[in-house]
């Protein structure tokens, strides 16, 4: 495939690459949560996108997963993180209504085993 060459050492096609690509810098469009700027092929909603400036995050389904922010706080289930983890389950931060909304379990042999072995778990409400 050939490039088109636009202004400057901007390139304006898709270029399909296999193998590994080595690079001084890539640079990306920002994209957003339902069009990341880098996602595999055949899920186009899927992917990492930078939001802000300094913020990196990821979408799936089109919807924001995960983010970093300018401050290295992370955020699941929210895009305003607010302390160095914050974790919401989409409707208020820590509203669990059901079961554990962060569980750190400790595996068995088999690895299999979710319901015994408990390291840590939080409950709230």
């Amino acid at each position: 495939m050939a490039l088109t060459k636009v202004s400057g050492d901007v390139i304006q096609t898709n270029v399909n690459i296999s193998g590994i690509i080595t690079a001084t810098s890539f640079t990306v469009s920002a994209g957003s949560t339902s069009a990341p700027s880098i996602s595999p092929t055949g899920d186009s909603n899927a992917g990492l996108f930078f939001p802000d400036a300094d913020t990196i995050a990821i979408a799936e389904g089109g919807v924001e997963a995960l983010r970093i922010d300018s401050s290295s706080n992370i955020g699941i289930g929210t895009n305003a993180p607010t302390t160095k983890l914050t974790i919401t389950d989409g409707v208020a931060p820590y509203a669990a209504t059901t079961g554990d909304l962060i569980q750190l379990k400790r595996g068995v042999s088999n690895g299999n085993d979710t319901t015994s072995a408990t390291g840590i778990s939080f409950e709230i409400g």
